[in-house]
């Protein structure tokens, strides 16, 4: 099913994917999207280090099928320290 998700992505399934879990104790699970992907790209400064003299940059990825064509299409959903 081809959706538009709460976020504006129109993609399949509205972004509920099974294809890169695999189930190691035999229990079927679902990825979905990140609430706040912008949030998740920033991640806790603790963990980067908020003192860091380090300019990082981070991006929430997402492969987005082209209906018709051959091929997946990698599609930025939420970035941190990136200008818009």
């Amino acid at each position: 099913m081809i959706m538009q998700h709460r976020l504006g992505f129109v993609m399949a399934n509205a972004g509920v994917d099974q294809s890169n879990v695999a189930p190691s104790d035999g229990v079927q699970r679902a990825l979905l999207l990140p609430v706040d992907p912008d949030g998740s790209a920033r991640g806790d400064p603790r963990a980067v280090g908020e003192t860091s003299a380090l300019n990082w940059r981070a991006s929430i990825n997402d492969s987005f099928g082209c209906p018709w064509r051959r091929g997946t299409a990698g599609v930025a959903i939420g970035c941190a320290g990136c200008r818009r």
